[in-house]
């Protein structure tokens, strides 16, 4: 329950899946009061990378050789919603 433990433990959690295996230097994400992740609108970054961010997504999650994000849940983040095409699982 503790908002700087949430924050803490997310901070971790992106940076050692997400920031350091993508290269995302920039990457600085933004919780809530009671610290929670805001999600995917609330991800900043240059728009540097933000283009590292879509590569990595051109490359169905692969970074550095390896895989870091599953294809599967790349695949659901990129494919348009049938009830509205202008989204996805973003």
């Amino acid at each position: 329950e503790d908002p700087d433990r949430r924050r803490g433990a997310m901070t971790t959690f992106i940076d050692g899946r997400l920031k350091a295996p993508v290269g995302l230097a920039s990457l600085t994400p933004e919780f809530d009061a009671r610290g929670t992740l805001g999600g995917g609108s609330f991800m900043h970054m240059t728009a540097r990378d933000y283009a590292r961010f879509g590569e990595f997504l051109r490359n169905r999650g692969r970074a550095q050789g390896r895989q870091v994000l599953s294809e599967r849940w790349v695949s659901f983040m990129t494919t348009p919603s049938r009830t509205n095409p202008a989204y996805g699982g973003q």
